[in-house]
């Protein structure tokens, strides 16, 4: 069975807001790449 993943806007700004701080407050993009793979690996397995 297939399941629809939805993303809530809140959830999307949230991602948003965090990866903006991870890379320009903190400049760390490899942190910022290994979360969206993390969190596309997660989408993934849903």
């Amino acid at each position: 069975m297939t399941y629809k993943l939805i993303i809530t806007e809140h959830a999307d700004e949230s991602l948003d807001n965090i990866m903006y701080h991870l890379i320009y407050r903190l400049k760390n993009k490899q942190a910022a790449k290994h979360l969206l793979n993390g969190i596309e690996i997660v989408y993934r397995k849903l």
